[in-house]
């Protein structure tokens, strides 16, 4: 998302000149406390539009891609969820190419599923698998069973993706700096086949950089933004029916935004954290209850008095794990044309 500015709005000259690092969340009942642990030397470099996919059978997750101020990455980095420190690895074997703005998903507790992305303003929508499983990571390009043009999503970046079974499922999104969508496709990931699903009901306006959340067979979509309009809507998806269903909800409503992270906290509510508009960058937490609808806000306090600043984020992903507590990576970016502001989240 660019934006024509001489700084970045929402973000002190401090912030801007930050590398960033990590910061820990834990959740006891309505406090969540936050801390800075210690920043690691072998962290990787400044970026944004990355992706990051805990893998909870090694108790890590996977950094890769993304951009720098100069170009596109495709770069592979493990961050160790008992030790809060990082290594440089790579798989073996065809990797994609360097991307931004792409989905990474897992699939049975060891396989990363990565799909489009975008490269020198242009979209991608190819497949790629890296295999965690084995003692060294090895990448697997997918032969398409059907390549048919009305099956297969167009080229598209800021879309989402999660796994349900043994799909993929792909909303959304934008085609290179024009056109925005509000389709649904699925991907077999056993038999490497696409399908388009025909939905019924009122979906979602065309939109990108929304979120994407399953929950009890749903998929829940909120926020994200198109050519004319920044939205705080949230829109149900059923599996099992195939219908959209426009969510109406009470109480504390997160205000319009896009490039936000959203992650379950357990089995009935969902945390909306950060993200922005094209002049404003966030730093607020909303939590949906998804049983009554309702929205509010958690009492966020820092566990360090003397570091009170909980950083504004913006284009950050949130990826759940065993309900406990997450960590929320934040890697800066400083230019003074370009609003680019990158985190991740987990729980481990």
């Amino acid at each position: 998302v660019s934006t024509q500015s001489t700084g970045l709005p929402g973000f002190s000259k401090t912030d801007q000149d930050k590398a960033g690092g990590v910061v820990r969340f834990t959740r006891g009942g309505k406090v969540m406390t936050f801390y800075y642990p210690k920043e690691d030397s072998k962290q990787p470099s400044r970026r944004a539009g990355h992706s990051a996919t805990v893998l909870p059978l090694l108790n890590q997750f996977v950094l890769f891609g993304g951009e720098d101020e100069i170009e596109q990455l495709n770069d592979l980095h493990l961050f160790s969820l008992q030790t809060l420190t990082w290594k440089k690895t790579k798989g073996e074997g065809e990797a994609p190419s360097p991307r931004a703005y792409h989905t990474a998903v897992l699939y049975n507790e060891k396989i990363i599923v990565f799909f489009g992305g975008q490269v020198g303003g242009k979209s991608l929508n190819d497949v790629f698998y890296l295999n965690t499983g084995d003692s060294h990571f090895s990448w697997l390009k997918p032969q398409i069973k059907n390549e048919i043009a009305s099956l297969i999503p167009d080229p598209r970046h800021g879309h989402s993706a999660v796994v349900d079974q043994h799909q993929m499922i792909i909303f959304g999104g934008r085609k290179d700096r024009e056109e925005y969508y509000n389709d649904l496709f699925s991907f077999d990931l056993a038999s490497f086949t696409w399908s388009k699903l025909s939905p019924k009901g009122t979906g979602p306006e065309p939109r990108a950089f929304h979120s994407m959340t399953l929950y009890s067979n749903n998929l829940y979509v909120f926020g994200g933004h198109s050519a004319t309009s920044t939205f705080n809507d949230i829109f149900t998806f059923n599996l099992e029916t195939s219908t959209w269903t426009k969510l109406w909800t009470h109480g504390a409503l997160p205000s319009p935004r896009f490039s936000h992270a959203a992650f379950l906290l357990d089995e009935t509510h969902m945390l909306i954290f950060g993200g922005c508009t094209h002049s404003t960058q966030f730093n607020d937490s909303y939590i949906l209850n998804m049983s009554s609808r309702s929205w509010s806000t958690p009492d966020l306090q820092p566990a360090d008095p003397k570091k009170p600043e909980l950083r504004k984020v913006c284009k950050h992903s949130g990826i759940s794990h065993n309900y406990k507590d997450f960590i929320l990576s934040l890697i800066h970016i400083s230019e003074p044309t370009r609003l680019r502001r990158i985190s991740y989240a987990v729980f481990c």
